[in-house]
């Protein structure tokens, strides 16, 4: 009996002891869990590491049952452990946790162990307190205004932690755009357009882009960014169906095409098209101007005479302009610069027909150079044995001060060679100085030209940043009469300027040049005055003083009509002719430009308009005219049939 007892005692202890050992035993000992004190709301993680030890069999661990709050994730190094049922398993975890940013709200929750094999007890703990520390911070973001609008949506955000009851924003005043404040609240990780009420006066803005400094602010946080107001060089943008198709630079001076300096001479070639397939664009002005992006005003501006253009119809113009050193300031940048140019219709208005574009330009501002500009005769047409005297301006066109410059001129045909002393010379700064020789007495009739060299204080050229040399050459004079031992009776010089009468040449038009002979020699002179060289564009109609009787030092005036071709156009040259008995005759070259004459359908369409209640009053009595004529008639036809 009692053997049987201990058997059984035997036997239950042995199933006992199998039960035990066939579940996992966790355990997670406090000592070995470690975490952050604190940590940053935009770390965006941070981890936990815990010790977990088994006494049992090997299983699989389900952290499903683990949580954390602030919209947090968990994740676990491992989810399984070892077989501890003859000797303690340990295993160290790691747990991340990874949570969005402006988060405010101390870390709390609880790490669950779950076995997932036999029948072993899940083991928990509570996550120890981890603190997010306070951050205020903003950001603005870059916004655009239009010149029809009157608010700015100003995007703003809470990039910190902590929320802010009152958030300032402040937009600066700028010329053309007066803003108001506006105050919001803004909560930790919010977003808002915050809409700025603006008042923009248009005339006032800068053409091109103007910017306005934004500044939020909460407390002592405080982020800028900028407002930005495009005002297009057209009053509303481009409208209509007017295009500028090619807008084509040539330089006449030093620098390319886009890259210029302080005294070229800049030819712009525009194309303006008319789109519309129906409709006639009349008035069309072209306005242009060279604008300085850091000044924020043109430097350059004017606009070309008007133009009509029928259906479909392309034009093009040319006009001229000198890069003239005054209008610029010594500080001036390269690349601040942009040329506009604009083709509207003055008639429609420019709110309805406008078309404009742009070109980048840079104006070159080398480290040492000086060039001489503007040089001026005080007369282009004199006798052998005569002073040639006249001035011209250097410029120091650099970016550095100058010291003891001078100018060489020479002609080595007329023996001139002579330095002239400009000086120390500021940035920016012009000089003028005069200059006269003596034209030798056997120098042959013909042109001639003079040479102006620019000099450093160690006696070498001015060169520019691409190696070009400060040379400029002046226009040419003539040298006519007296020449090889001849008298001075018969010497005569002629100016040529437009007639007040006719102040522009006008294909199909009448012209009158006004020229003027007056006697530089000694004897009363007699000179017959005719015109060749026209007969190409234009045939002469009168010369109302062809012969004309001077005392020394006399001038008298001289009308010259032409009747110019219909279809006669651009550039043109004649030459104006005084002949005095055996002397050489004296020639006087005369260049003008000829425009386009407007389609007499055009003409009659601007008088129709101009006096169209004229018309009105004749159609009305035309109109009258045959109503009364009808009612007569019908009045003697009935008389008629009864006779």
């Amino acid at each position: 009996m009692i053997k049987t007892k201990v058997f059984t005692l035997i036997l239950m202890t042995a199933i006992l002891s199998l039960a035990v050992v066939s579940a996992a035993s966790l355990s997670i000992p406090v000592s070995s869990i470690n975490t952050p004190t604190s940590v940053n709301h935009d770390d965006g993680s941070f981890t936990i590491t815990f010790n977990l030890v088994n006494n049992g069999l090997a299983s699989a661990i389900d952290w499903t049952s683990s949580s954390i709050n602030n919209d947090a994730t968990i994740s676990f190094s491992s989810s399984y452990i070892g077989d501890g049922s003859s000797s303690a398993v340990t295993q160290t975890i790691t747990a991340t946790v990874n949570y969005p940013s402006n988060k405010n709200t101390n870390f709390a929750g609880v790490i669950v162990a779950d076995p997932t094999t036999g029948s072993g007890d899940s083991v928990s703990f509570s996550i120890p307190t981890v603190v997010i520390n306070a951050e205020s911070s903003l950001s603005v973001e870059d916004s655009s205004v239009s010149v029809a609008d009157d608010k700015a949506v100003i995007t703003i955000r809470n990039t910190g932690n902590v929320n802010f009851g009152t958030v300032l924003i402040h937009v600066a005043d700028i010329n053309g755009a007066d803003f108001e404040d506006v105050s919001v609240s803004l909560n930790a990780g919010e977003t808002k357009n915050v809409n700025v009420p603006v008042v923009i006066d248009e005339d006032n803005l800068e053409v091109g882009v103007n910017s306005a400094t934004v500044t939020v602010s909460a407390g002592s946080e405080s982020e800028t960014a900028k407002v930005t107001i495009d005002k297009t060089y057209c009053e509303v943008g481009n409208v209509g169906t007017l295009e500028i198709d090619r807008l084509k630079f040539t330089n006449n001076g030093m620098g390319d095409k886009d890259d210029w300096y302080l005294t070229d001479e800049i030819e712009v070639e525009v194309r303006v098209q008319n789109n519309d397939n129906d409709d006639d664009v009349d008035d069309v002005v072209v306005a242009w101007g060279l604008y300085d992006k850091a000044l924020g005003e043109f430097i350059i501006d004017d606009e070309e005479s008007d133009f009509n253009l029928n259906d479909d119809e392309k034009k093009t113009i040319t006009f001229k302009f000198t890069l003239d050193p005054q209008d610029f300031d010594e500080d001036y940048s390269e690349n601040d610069f942009v040329f506009y140019i604009k083709a509207y219709s003055d008639d429609q208005g420019e709110d309805l027909q406008c078309n404009s574009e742009t070109e980048d330009i840079t104006i070159r501002k080398d480290n040492h150079y000086a060039i001489v500009d503007n040089i001026q005769f005080v007369s282009e047409t004199l006798p052998c044995g005569r002073e040639l005297s006249g001035d011209f301006t250097v410029w120091n066109i650099g970016d550095s001060q100058e010291d003891e410059v001078f100018v060489m001129v020479t002609n080595s045909e007329l023996g001139i060679n002579e330095k002239i002393v400009i000086g120390d010379m500021d940035v920016l700064e012009d000089i003028t100085k005069s200059f006269s020789f003596m034209i030798p007495k056997d120098a042959s009739e013909k042109a001639y030209y003079l040479k102006f060299e620019v000099y450093d204080e160690d006696g070498d050229i001015f060169e520019n940043d691409d190696n070009e040399e400060s040379v400029t050459t002046s226009n040419a004079f003539n040298v006519q009469g007296e020449c090889g031992g001849s008298s001075s009776s018969g010497v005569v010089l002629i100016s040529a300027t437009n007639d007040v009468e006719t102040p522009e040449a006008i294909a199909g038009k009448q012209f009158i040049i006004k020229a003027t002979l007056t006697n530089i020699g000694d004897e009363t002179t007699t000179h017959t005055v005719s015109v060749i060289g026209n007969s190409a564009w234009s045939s002469l109609v009168s010369i109302d003083a062809p012969l004309v009787i001077l005392n020394p030092g006399e001038s008298k005036d001289v009308r010259i009509v032409l009747d110019i071709d219909d279809d006669a156009e651009g550039d043109k040259e004649l030459t104006i002719r005084a002949s005095s008995g055996n002397n050489a005759p004296v020639d006087q070259k005369v260049a003008l430009t000829i425009k386009g004459n407007e389609p007499q359908f055009d003409a009659f369409s601007e008088h129709v308009k101009a006096n169209w209640f004229i018309y009105v009053i004749v159609l009305v009595n035309i109109i009258l005219i045959i109503a009364i004529i009808l009612v007569i008639r019908s009045m003697v036809r009935p008389r008629e049939a009864y006779a």
